[in-house]
């Protein structure tokens, strides 16, 4: 048990050093930015900028997942669930469920429930199941 304990400690701390390295790399994305303007506007070329700024991203998006998943926050949807209401949240999120399973089980029939009046909060996830031709009812 003591060295179960010790690799979830071990692997917490590692969540949260590649947190603060996709923290960091967001940072350099926005420097990045701020230097090209800043060389727009004296006439300079800051080669390979977009370029760097891509990198950035990738190495962002990939260090922030286990952070993200680890702490049960999803990074896409996360800030819209957070505006929304609590009723409204609940809904986005059976649709999300619902699209998902669709989608990673293409084969089977999956229903999911939504009480009325919420489907006007689902308009891109029912763009999404069009989209993906997936099978929910």
């Amino acid at each position: 048990m003591g060295f179960v304990r010790a690799l979830r400690k071990g692997l917490d701390f590692l969540y949260q050093v590649s947190g603060v390295m996709a923290a960091l790399c967001l940072i350099a994305i926005l420097s990045l930015i701020v230097i090209q303007m800043l060389a727009r506007w004296t006439g300079e070329v800051f080669p390979g900028a977009p370029e760097y700024a891509g990198f950035a991203m990738c190495a962002a998006s990939f260090l922030a997942f286990a952070n993200a998943l680890n702490k049960g926050a999803h990074i896409r949807v996360s800030i819209l669930l957070n505006a929304l209401g609590p009723k409204a949240k609940w809904v986005m999120e059976i649709w999300c469920f619902g699209l998902g399973a669709a989608i990673a089980c293409p084969e089977r029939k999956v229903i999911a429930l939504q009480a009325d009046g919420s489907a006007m909060y689902t308009v891109q996830a029912l763009w999404s199941m069009a989209r993906e031709e997936t099978d929910v009812t």
